[in-house]
Parts: structure tokens; C-alpha cells; sequence
């Protein structure tokens, strides 16, 4: 193998390593934050691989092969552990019985299958890429990072469960549906298609509340919550026209 085609490789094997060193943080320290940032790491490495790929022109089936298998580990195996902890110690500090609080706890590893299926029909994916068929993995990732550390110190009660597992629900639905979801590739001629507009206002009702509640409470987590929340909430209500602005790209493109 060539070096040049070995990099992104190497990149792609630091985002796994980065979902381990998270994996240990929220197993064996209980450090849920340093965990989170761990995922983060991983994401980061997860962008620069395939960016580094497509710059050397280094694409190959093993790169997209390991590329699943680290995005498994950091934004399937980790999140949902990260979730599970969290949601265990709120559970404990309510006064639920150990055996309790982790059964209840147990349906957060549901995240870990979802996102492997999620991960399996991207890799099978022929269609456009101006967007998302489903949730992705890695944004699934950044939801639970946010509802965990935003959530961990308060208390339990049945509203909160209700919404938590709801929650789980519809962001393990999301992954292996074929909903179109908002998506920053080719966002320049995203613009300029029919629907451009409304891409624009769709983000800009995405980040410019999360900006307001950052200023606000100046809590990263909270911020993240919001901002995965929208970004869920504004696809599903736009779906047809990100499909409809996806198609006339694809369309000006075989022209």
C-alpha cells in the first residue's frame, strides 16, 4: 500500500482509538465529560479522513470498511454506554435499587445495533449525497453527548423517563429510516437550487437559538441538546424540499 493511500487510513484508526480512550473514560473513571470530549475527537478525526481521502485521491473499499468499524466503536458502542451511565446514576441518586437502575438503564445499548444497521445501508448507499437518508451516526452521537451531560446531575421522574426513552425511540428510528435530513455537503449549490433559500432559513433556525442559549447559559451540553433537537425537528418538517433541492443538483449536474 501506498503511503499516500495509507493516511486516511491512519486518521480513520485514531477515530477508533479515540472511541476507546472513550469507552474506558465512561466505563472505568466515570469521567462522562472527558468521555464526551473523546467522541468529539473522534469526530474530527472522522471528517479529516475522508477530506484527506478525497484531496489525495486515496478512496479504496478498506478505507470505507475501517471507516465503519471505527464510526461503530465512537458514535454506536460509546454514546450509547455514555447514555446508559449517565442515565444509571440519575436512576441511583433517585433512590432506585442498583438492579433496578440498570434495567432501566439496559434499553439505551439499543443505540449500538441501530447505529451498526445505520452504518451498513450508508455503506450500500447509491443515491444523492447532497443529503442524509437518515439520521447519521455521528449527529445521533452529539444528541446523546448532549441530553447525557445536560441531564446527568438532575433527578428522575416519570415525565423525564417518558421523554428520555421517547427519545431513544425516535433517534434509533431515525438512523435506518430514509427520511432526508439536512446535510452541509455541496452546501454552495444547495443555495442555488430552487429550494436554496429555505436551506438557509433552516439552518439559520437551527444555530441562531443555539447561539442565543450558549451567550445565555454558557453550557456546551445544553447548547448541543438544542441544536441536535432542531436539526431533527427542522429536516422532518422540510424533508420534501431537501429531496426536491437534491434532485435538481443532481439534475444541473448531468447536464
Amino acid at each position: 500500500m501506498k503511503i499516500r493511500q495509507f493516511i486516511p487510513n491512519l486518521l480513520t484508526l485514531c477515530n477508533i482509538l479515540s472511541g476507546a480512550a472513550a469507552i474506558i473514560s465512561i466505563l472505568y473513571y466515570k469521567e462522562y465529560q472527558m468521555g464526551a470530549i473523546w467522541i468529539a475527537v473522534g469526530a474530527l478525526f472522522d471528517l479529516l479522513d475522508g477530506m484527506v481521502a478525497r484531496l489525495l485521491h486515496a478512496t479504496s473499499p478498506i478505507g470505507a470498511d475501517l471507516d465503519s468499524l471505527s464510526d461503530v466503536v465512537t458514535f454506536g458502542l460509546a454514546p450509547a454506554l455514555l447514555a446508559l451511565c449517565t442515565m444509571e446514576g440519575r436512576l441511583l441518586a433517585s433512590g432506585y435499587a442498583a438492579s433496578t437502575a440498570l434495567m432501566m438503564s439496559l434499553p439505551f445499548l439499543l443505540i449500538l445495533p441501530f447505529a451498526a444497521y445505520r452504518l451498513a445501508l450508508f455503506n450500500n448507499d447509491m443515491g444523492s449525497s447532497n443529503y442524509f437518508r437518515g439520521l447519521p451516526v455521528p449527529a445521533s452521537a452529539l444528541l446523546w453527548i448532549g441530553i447525557s451531560l445536560s441531564t446527568c446531575a438532575c433527578a428522575v421522574d416519570t415525565l423525564s423517563l417518558v421523554t428520555s426513552y421517547g427519545l431513544l425511540l425516535l433517534s434509533c428510528i431515525l438512523m435506518v429510516s430514509r427520511m432526508p435530513m439536512l446535510s452541509l455537503k455541496h452546501l454552495s449549490a444547495q443555495m442555488k437550487a430552487p429550494h436554496g433559500r429555505i436551506i438557509l432559513i433552516a439552518w439559520g433556525v437551527i444555530l441562531v437559538p443555539a447561539g442565543c442559549l450558549y451567550m445565555w447559559l454558557g453550557s456546551v451540553a445544553s447548547t448541543l441538546r438544542l441544536v441536535m433537537m432542531l436539526y431533527i425537528f427542522v429536516s422532518l418538517v422540510i424533508g420534501r424540499q431537501i429531496k426536491s433541492n437534491s434532485d435538481a443538483i443532481d439534475a444541473a449536474a448531468q447536464q
